[in-house]
């Protein structure tokens, strides 16, 4: 029987690799110390034995050659036969059969080894050249440089129907990287220069720090949340500082616009309408804590569906400051822009898709109403007035979170009570409007920044990049 790897270990086929690392160290402990060819057998074993696809190749191996050396025994016993008659008819004795040296058994598993090895290489590379085809048509076929044709089999030499695609070919396909996909060190160098830091101070001193991204020539695109409530802006770009101010602002979707006189910088490429994918890889640049154009990588590891369409979240990494990067596919195109993280769970961040800056709301914010919207609360001296906050606030409310996707339905009376649900949950209590901040008390408070307050229409935040846009019902 011809030896095998197994059968050099003394494992059945079926051994796991507990069993064959085990036999191994056996074995190993069993050899003399200059026995190099020994050595090298029980260590090719557990290499090839030890590794499933290497196993799977290997056992395969084993099926082929069985078929071989049946067909060699048939082959040897005919000639074996044969040789003896012709000795008898000589009368010369036949050789008989003797014991194998230890040296030979080595050298019958090492041929055992290279034939395997040989096997496994001529598989390995037979997948290899799928994936190469798979590659070249998918390439093929996005860039339109070449049409890709199914490959055809030959039939008697005739062309014939295309070859039905293997399995390493499917797998290859699926598995090709994106057409044009640039390594991260390519990737960051050609976007970095289109990516900026923004300073936002309030007139109390306080400010904010956020990203943004170039949109073109002096434009500049950010969340409303990095910019809200800073009287002055200021954007860092690798060629200086420049002024900025806000130019359209649609808050519902935490976007906003600046006007950056002097800055000139390229532009980001907006991906096509292909769809972003989970699984997808994307990178993330921006200046998260103020530390200037820093890259991550991660997936999509969701879409998330929202009443205005999916937002994107992704494991790249972001911290406070990332708000307002960009978020990239690999081919360096802006697949959206970074918003807000959940400190609640772990690497949960999130961002709104590039179909939201392409479709951002055309109404201007003039300096009235973003003044008017900045001082709700000063509700004293205009309680009186039909129009005042504090009576703009009375009545029915349906509200939700155009990112987040939370729900707020509240009743809000005259009388400072409140009820409603929020997330499908019930509560009552009372309620209050104080410089500019809805409270609302019941059992907890949960406190609200109110950034716009019309007759039809109210926008509530209770943090970065949690709104609430509310219609009056």
């Amino acid at each position: 029987m011809s030896k095998t790897l197994y059968t050099l270990l003394g494992v059945p086929r079926d051994a796991d690799a507990e069993v064959i690392r085990d036999a191994v160290n056996r074995r190993r402990a069993l050899l003399a110390p200059d026995d190099s060819a020994g050595a090298l057998a029980l260590r090719e074993a557990w290499s090839t034995l030890g590794h499933p696809q290497r196993r799977a190749a290997y056992d395969a191996s084993l099926h082929h050659l069985a078929q071989q050396a049946d067909a060699v025994a048939a082959t040897t016993a005919t000639a074996g036969a044969t040789a003896a008659r012709r000795a008898r008819r000589a009368q010369l004795p036949v050789a008989e059969p003797t014991g194998i040296s230890p040296l030979w058994w080595w050298v019958g598993a090492a041929v055992v080894l290279a034939a395997a090895g040989l096997f496994w290489r001529q598989s390995h590379k037979g997948a290899q050249r799928a994936a190469e085809l798979a590659t070249q048509q998918a390439a093929a076929g996005q860039g339109g440089a070449a049409i890709a044709r199914p490959a055809l089999t030959q039939v008697g030499g005739d062309a014939t129907a295309p070859a039905m695609p293997t399995a390493q070919t499917q797998s290859a396909l699926a598995a090709a990287p994106a057409a044009g996909a640039l390594s991260p060190e390519a990737l960051f160098a050609a976007v970095a220069p289109s990516v900026v830091r923004i300073n936002a101070a309030g007139e109390a001193g306080d400010g904010s720090l956020g990203s943004g991204v170039v949109m073109g020539r002096e434009e500049v695109l950010t969340n409303c949340h990095v910019v809200r409530r800073s009287n002055r802006l200021k954007v860092r770009h690798a060629s200086g500082e420049f002024d900025a101010r806000l130019q359209l602002a649609d808050e519902q979707h935490d976007l906003c616009r600046l006007s950056v006189p002097g800055l000139a910088a390229p532009s980001v490429t907006l991906a096509g309408s292909e769809p972003v994918r989970v699984g997808q890889k994307v990178f993330a640049i921006g200046s998260p804590q103020g530390l200037d154009l820093t890259l991550s990588d991660g997936l999509v590891s969701s879409l998330r569906s929202t009443p205005d369409g999916e937002v994107i979240q992704t494991t790249a990494p972001v911290s406070p400051g990332s708000s307002g990067g960009g978020l990239f596919n690999e081919t360096g195109q802006l697949v959206g822009l970074v918003t807000f993280q959940s400190t609640s769970g772990q690497n949960l961040n999130f961002a709104v898709p590039v179909s939201w800056i392409q479709r951002m709301s055309a109404t201007q914010l003039g300096s009235g109403e973003r003044s008017r919207a900045m001082q709700i609360g000063a509700n004293t001296p205009d309680a009186a007035k039909p129009d005042s906050p504090v009576n703009l606030l009375v009545g029915s409310w349906q509200c939700y979170g155009p990112i987040t996707g939370r729900g707020l339905t509240m009743v809000l009376e005259a009388s400072s009570r409140v009820t409603g649900t929020f997330e499908g949950k019930p509560f009552a209590g009372r309620y209050a409007l104080q410089n500019g901040v809805l409270h609302l008390m019941s059992g907890t408070t949960a406190s609200f920044q109110v950034e716009e307050l019309k007759p039809g229409r109210m926008v509530l935040n209770s943090g970065e990049a949690r709104r609430l846009v509310c219609s009056r019902n």
